[in-house]
């Protein structure tokens, strides 16, 4: 790739005979003119999400030193953050960094395309969202600017932060897709999770976990054990309603209850004190808190 402007060779001048051939450095270089990719000028890229505020726009970029002025300073340094930066009207910005980016076709589907997070990736969304991995990817059609799923491997561990509730995940795999809000961890000893809001706190621990966004529902599976203040639940399946405050447990299910956590949250008339009891059998229940 050679200059954009013969007149003025810097990579990071507009041609003075085509305002469409430009380089990529903000606002130019040693002074060089180039309002296209800066932002003081009213048709600099950069200030695309001011005037188009419901479209979604993605930076990617490889952070102060991929390019340098100046010898072997311009090539790319992966010690580098490469980030993604996901900007819309009503959110804050996501960002991705991590010590390599690609960003390429879809080898197996060309209306595909992959961007490619590796070493010490790490996903913000300030005050919202934390995760880190050692890889991830991300899939999106072809033209467009959304991913529709995403794959974080190894190490993975992930933190939500709402208004009414806080949650963790570890495990060795995430998969999210976008159609549906579904978020699948995985682990073959096991994957921690935890939540906390003001109707129930927890934690639990299956080879997998599933959590629907639409039903506000976790699944665990492989070995499941969950544990709330009202008790521990085991089964083939166990499933926690986050909504409604049901848990479920199905298959060789069995149920642990506290009593005494369960007749301060219902507030029931005087009755006869529950027990803790136990069950072992391969049917379904459900209890509600």
């Amino acid at each position: 790739m050679g200059f954009a402007n013969p007149a003025f060779p810097t990579c990071g001048s507009q041609n003075v005979f085509d305002s469409n051939i430009f380089g990529f450095w903000p606002d130019g270089a040693a002074g060089a003119s180039n309002p296209r990719t800066g932002t003081s000028a009213s048709v600099g890229f950069r200030r695309e999400p001011e005037r188009r505020p419901a479209v979604r726009f993605y930076t990617i970029s490889g952070g102060d030193a991929d390019t340098m002025v100046g010898g072997d300073q311009c090539k790319f340094n992966p010690a580098a953050a490469a980030s993604l930066i996901a900007t819309n009207r009503t959110g804050t910005p996501i960002e991705i960094s991590a010590d390599e980016f690609e960003f390429a076709p879809d080898s197996a589907n060309t209306n595909r395309n992959l961007a490619t997070y590796s070493g010490h990736v790490l996903v913000t969304d300030e005050g919202r969202m934390r995760l880190t991995c050692e890889r991830l990817t991300g899939k999106m059609p072809a033209g467009a600017n959304q991913m529709e799923s995403v794959v974080a491997e190894r190490r993975v561990e992930l933190e939500i932060h709402e208004s009414l509730r806080d949650g963790s995940a570890r495990g060795d795999k995430a998969v999210y897709t976008a159609s549906n809000g579904e978020v699948v961890v995985t682990r073959d000893d096991g994957v921690e999770i935890a939540f906390q809001d003001p109707k129930i706190n927890g934690r639990g621990k299956g080879t997998s976990a599933v959590y629907a966004h639409e039903t506000d529902v976790l699944k665990l599976t492989g070995n499941p054990v969950l544990t709330t203040q009202y008790g521990q639940a085991w089964g083939d399946i166990v499933m926690l309603d986050h909504a409604n405050t049901t848990l479920k447990a199905t298959g060789n299910w069995k149920l642990q209850l506290n009593a005494e956590a369960l007749n301060k949250a219902v507030k029931p008339a005087p009755q006869t004190p529950l027990s803790k009891p136990t069950g072992s059998r391969p049917a379904d229940s459900g209890t509600r808190f």
